[in-house]
């Protein structure tokens, strides 16, 4: 797909970034990928400590744009939305993903991949995954993380 055919929509995963302030972590490994931060549960607004697994993640970006700026996101005229779990559909990102393996693997066909971004207060995180795994737990972001890194030693 070219970057003209791609667009975003919101996705559901029971949860969101909180407005005020989310502070994201993210602990990532080769094959693991985890966001932790403040997060407001759907329905009914209950605020918490949010888990966001990206099952199968291939690739992340993590850090710029913040909401301030994310009308100079390359998606932002294509539905891209502060404080939001999105997909990106026909993602040119996921496309270019497959051409640079096919050099490589030029007959391997794997399944396709899904394009997700979480935007922010301060940051923006965006992968290429499977899927989204989402929970709301009951402990500190700083605990659930310290958690997460442990598990990915």
């Amino acid at each position: 797909m070219a970057a003209e055919d791609e667009y975003v929509v919101e996705t559901e995963i029971g949860l969101r970034p909180e407005p005020g302030a989310p502070a994201p972590l993210l602990a990532q490994s080769e094959h693991d990928c985890y966001l932790v931060f403040n997060a407001v549960q759907e329905p009914g607004g209950a605020i918490g400590t949010g888990v966001v697994e990206a099952v199968g993640c291939d690739i992340t970006r993590f850090g710029y744009p913040n909401d301030e700026a994310i009308a100079g996101h390359p998606l932002w005229a294509r539905g891209l939305n502060p404080y939001a779990v999105s997909e990106v559909i026909h993602s040119s990102w996921v496309t270019q993903l497959d051409e640079q393996n096919r050099v490589a693997f030029p007959d391997y066909n794997r399944p396709p991949k899904r394009h997700f971004i979480i935007a922010f207060h301060d940051s923006t995180f965006e992968c290429v995954a499977d899927e989204l795994n989402a929970r709301i737990v009951n402990v500190s972001r700083e605990e659930a993380y310290a958690e997460i890194a442990k598990s990915l030693e």
